[in-house]
């Protein structure tokens, strides 16, 4: 069900870009943003700190 303006309104938002956040599983470096290249993050990755995400005292992800 979709929030409400209302909603959105009281929520704490952290914003992400999945390439760059979290990779699946941690099998390799640290990406290089400045070679312009995919990183390799996934939605799996951005699941898997949702946690973290939420342990910094967010509570929607956009």
């Amino acid at each position: 069900m979709a929030a409400q303006l209302a909603d959105w309104q009281q929520r704490s938002i952290y914003q992400l870009v999945t390439d760059r956040f979290a990779k699946t599983t941690n099998d390799g470096g640290a990406c290089d943003s400045g070679a312009r290249q995919y990183c390799g993050g996934t939605w799996q990755g951005v699941i898997n700190q949702l946690d973290y995400i939420q342990g910094m005292g967010f509570d929607a992800v956009y």
